[in-house]
């Protein structure tokens, strides 16, 4: 969390972000982190055998879809800046 903050920090002059905006991802992210820190720790669903075995999946399923989603970005800028 402190390593995020301090990248949002160093960023926020090249971003246009409402404070509504930022408050919702906030809260979000907040209750996201704690939510799932309980449900890690919860032993009934036996979530170590579950992380295990499909961690590196979903893991890299997110960055396949985030490297397709920067792409998108890089190119949609691409196409609508003058040469």
């Amino acid at each position: 969390m402190i390593s995020s903050l301090s990248g949002l920090i160093s960023h926020l002059n090249n971003i246009e972000i409402s404070g509504t905006t930022m408050i919702l991802f906030a809260t979000a992210s907040l209750v996201g982190s704690q939510f799932g820190s309980r449900i890690m720790y919860t032993s009934k669903w036996n979530l170590e055998t579950l992380s295990r075995k499909y961690f590196k999946k979903i893991f890299g399923l997110m960055l396949i879809v985030v490297a397709v989603l920067l792409q998108y970005r890089i190119s949609s800028k691409c196409r609508y800046r003058k040469v």
